[in-house]
C-alpha cells in the first residue's frame, strides 16, 4: 500500500515477511488498514498455487548460493509481475470489507485518504459484488476469496508449464498467454456475478508433484526436503474466508515494523560528517563494492529539517566510532558467544537492532537461562497504541542494549512467552531507565533515546513536527524529565541501578540485604542502620552502614518487625552487585553491619574479607 512512500509490502522471501513501517503508518494514522492489507497478501500466498510457488522459490532463494539467488530472483520477478494485480485487487477489496464489517469509519476515511489512484482502481475492480446490497458482507468476502483463489490456483502439474518452467523468458511468455492470471480473475469475476460455480484446480497432489519435479532441478536442490513437509502445510490453509484473525495466529510473527534492507539511504562518496546524529555500521550488506574489505555505514540526521539516511562504504570505521555516543548494529551481526559486534572493536555503547520476533524470542531465552535481564517496554498494557518497541539488557552488561521494534500484540505475546510479565519495566516508571545506565546523566539518556527513536521510526528528530516521535516519547520525556528534577538523583544513578540486585536476583543463599520496592520497581534504597560505639578514648561515635543478614527469614523477620519497612523485600547480594560497589566499601565510605541475633537485634560490624568470605562460599 503506498502514498508517496511505502506504508508496508509483503515480501515472498523467507516463507513470507509482512513489513509494516513503523514511523510512516503512526503518522497517517493508517498502522491497522496496513497492517490488515498486507496479511490478506500473505493469506492468498499461500491459499493459492502460483502464491505458494513464489514462497518456494523465496525459501530457496535464502538456502542458495550467489549465482542461483540471481536466478531465482528473475524467476520470482516474473511470478511477481504476473500475480502483482491479482494480489493487490485482493488485498485491496478485503480490507475495504473487513472494515465495512468493523464499521470503524475513521479507519475507512484514513484507507481513501493513503490510496493513490492505482490503488483505488484495484479496489474498483470487483465493484459490482462489493457494492450488491443483496449480499451479506460475509457473502461478498466468500465471492472475492473465490474469485482471487481461482485466478492464482492453476495445474502446475501440466506437462505444458513444467516444460516452459526450466527457461526464464518461456516462462514469462507463457505465465503472459496462457496462464494470464488476471484474465482467470476476470473470467472468474464474471461467472461468479452470474452466480456460476468455480471450479477450483487447485490439487494438493498435484503441486507435491510439481514440487517434487523441481527439487530435481541443480538451484533447487537445497529443497529436497520440502515436499515431505508440505502435506501437512498444506492442511492448515484449507479454511473459510472471513476468519483472518484466527488464520494468522502464527503467521503475525512474520511482521516486522523495522528492516535494515527498506531503508531508503542516499549513497554518499564523501567522508561522514562529525555532525551526524546515529550511525548504524553492516558488514554484510549486499551494496559493498568491496565485501572483504570495507563496511556499509548508514548515519542519520536532521538535514534541512527532514529525516534523511546516508549511506557510505568505508575500510577504516574507528573515526567514525570514537566520534559518536553510541553505535547500532543488526541482530545478525552481533557475537552472542563473546558479547561483541562480529566485524569491529568498541568501547563505546552498542544497540543491537532485532527485527524478528523468533530471533527475539530465542535469544532472550539464552539471557534468562545465564542469568537475569532488565526488560522494557515504551508502554504499558494499559495503553492502546498499535506498535510499540522493547529494550532489554543483561543484568551486570551495560554496553549493550537490544531493540525490539515491533506490534503491540507481538510484545504482549513475547512476554507472555518467556513469563516475565511481572518484571517488565515501563517508561512512565525511572526504574526502566536502568537499562540506559551507560550513558549516566538523565540528559545524555534522553538525547540518545531520541536520536535512535529518530533512526528506527525514519524521524526529523523534532517532537513539535512528528507525531511518532511524540507518541513514543512522551512517557519517556515525562519520567527523565522529573528525574532531572530531583537533586538527589546522581549523575550515575541509572548506572548503579544497573548492578543492584533485584527480586529475581541469584546468590549463594548466604547474604541477604533489605531493598525498597515500590508499583512493582526498585527504587534503590537498601535498608542502612545506625550503630554506637565506644572508642578507645570512651568517645561514643554513631556509624551508619548497609544491614545484612545471613539468612532469608532472618530479613523477612526483620522487615515485619519495622513498620517503616513496608515495601522492602529481602534480596540476594551477588557478585555483579560486588564487584561494582566493592571500591565504596574497601574506601571506608560505607560499613557493613552483619545481623548475627535477629531475636535481640543484634548486628556487629564486620570488614570486606568477612563479606567476600560469606559471598564466595558454598
Amino acid at each position: 500500500m503506498q502514498r508517496k512512500e511505502s506504508l508496508g509490502h509483503f515480501n515472498y522471501k523467507s516463507n513470507g515477511e509482512i513489513y509494516v513501517k513503523i514511523g510512516s503508518n503512526m503518522r497517517f494514522g493508517s498502522e491497522a488498514v496496513t497492517y490488515i492489507h498486507e496479511l490478506y497478501h500473505d493469506r492468498l500466498s499461500n491459499i493459492s498455487s502460483l502464491g505458494r510457488f513464489l514462497n518456494f522459490i523465496g525459501m530457496a532463494w535464502v538456502m542458495s548460493n550467489q549465482e542461483n539467488k540471481y536466478i531465482l530472483d528473475r524467476y520470482g520477478d516474473v511470478l511477481v509481475k504476473h500475480i502483482r494485480k491479482v494480489q493487490e485487487v485482493y488485498a485491496s477489496t478485503m480490507t475495504w470489507l473487513w472494515l465495512k464489517q468493523k464499521g470503524n469509519e475513521e479507519y475507512k476515511k484514513i484507507y481513501i485518504e493513503i490510496e493513490d489512484s492505482e490503488y483505488k482502481s484495484y479496489r474498483k475492480e470487483l465493484e459490482k459484488i462489493v457494492c450488491d446490497e443483496e449480499l451479506c458482507l460475509e457473502e461478498k468476502e466468500k465471492m472475492v476469496d473465490a474469485i482471487c483463489r481461482y485466478a492464482l490456483n492453476v495445474n502446475l502439474d501440466e506437462e505444458a508449464f513444467w516444460r516452459c518452467i526450466q527457461d526464464i523468458d518461456e516462462f514469462d511468455i507463457y505465465m503472459e498467454t496462457v496462464v494470464n492470471p488476471s484474465g482467470r480473475m476476470y473470467f472468474a469475476y464474471n461467472k461468479a456475478i452470474m452466480d456460476a460455480d468455480l471450479n477450483d484446480e487447485y490439487n494438493d497432489q498435484e503441486e507435491i508433484n510439481f514440487i517434487e519435479k523441481l527439487c530435481s532441478l541443480k538451484i533447487f536442490e537445497n529443497m529436497r526436503i520440502y515436499p515431505e513437509t508440505i502435506r501437512e502445510e498444506l492442511k492448515t490453509l484449507k479454511m473459510d474466508s472471513g476468519v483472518l484473525e484466527k488464520y494468522y495466529f502464527n503467521r503475525e510473527k512474520k511482521i516486522k515494523v523495522f528492516d535494515f534492507a527498506t531503508l531508503k539511504v542516499n549513497r554518499v562518496d564523501h567522508n561522514i560528517k562529525k555532525d551526524i546524529d546515529v550511525v548504524s555500521i553492516i558488514k554484510r550488506c549486499k551494496n559493498l563494492d568491496d565485501k572483504e574489505k570495507n563496511f556499509y555505514l548508514i548515519t542519520h540526521s536532521n538535514y534541512e529539517g527532514e529525516s534523511i539516511y546516508f549511506g557510505e562504504e568505508l575500510t577504516e570505521i574507528q573515526t567514525v566510532i570514537e566520534s559518536n555516543d553510541f553505535i547500532i548494529i543488526p541482530f545478525n551481526e552481533y557475537d552472542k558467544r563473546r558479547w561483541k559486534p562480529q566485524y569491529f572493536e568498541t568501547n563505546k555503547p552498542i544497540f543491537v537492532l532485532i527485527d524478528n520476533y523468533d530471533d527475539c524470542v530465542d535469544w532472550t531465552k539464552d539471557l534468562l537461562n545465564e542469568g537475569e535481564i532488565f526488560f522494557g517496554d515504551i508502554y504499558s498494557k494499559e495503553v492502546n497504541n498499535f506498535f510499540t518497541v522493547n529494550f532489554f539488557s543483561k543484568r551486570g552488561r551495560k554496553n549493550v542494549i537490544f531493540a525490539f521494534p515491533t506490534t503491540k500484540k507481538l510484545a504482549l505475546s513475547l512476554q507472555r512467552e518467556l513469563q516475565i510479565e511481572s518484571q517488565v519495566l515501563y517508561s512512565k516508571q525511572e526504574e526502566f531507565f536502568k537499562i540506559f545506565g551507560c550513558f549516566h546523566k538523565q540528559i545524555d539518556i534522553f538525547k540518545v533515546y531520541r536520536n535512535l527513536m529518530a533512526f528506527i521510526l525514519d524521524s526529523s528528530g523534532s517532537f513539535g513536527d512528528d507525531i511518532a516521535l511524540r507518541q513514543m516519547s512522551i512517557d519517556v520525556f515525562n519520567t527523565i524529565g522529573n528525574s532531572c528534577l530531583n537533586i538527589f538523583t546522581k549523575d550515575n544513578y541509572f548506572e548503579q541501578m544497573m548492578f543492584f540486585p533485584t527480586r529475581q536476583t541469584v546468590g549463594n543463599g548466604k547474604v541477604w540485604i533489605l531493598m525498597e520496592f515500590k508499583e512493582g520497581g526498585r527504587i534503590g534504597n537498601i535498608k542502612a542502620e545506625k550503630i554506637e560505639r565506644r572508642t578507645e578514648t570512651g568517645e561514643i561515635i554513631t556509624e551508619t552502614g548497609i544491614l545484612i543478614f545471613s539468612k532469608k527469614i532472618d530479613a523477612i523477620i526483620y522487615s515485619k518487625q519495622n513498620k517503616n519497612l513496608e515495601y522492602y523485600y529481602p534480596v540476594e547480594m551477588d557478585m555483579i552487585f560486588w564487584d561494582y560497589f566493592k571500591s565504596i566499601f574497601v574506601s571506608g565510605k560505607r560499613k557493613i553491619f552483619l545481623c548475627v541475633d535477629i531475636v535481640k537485634m543484634i548486628a556487629q560490624i564486620i570488614d570486606v574479607e568477612k563479606l567476600e568470605y560469606l559471598l564466595y562460599s558454598k
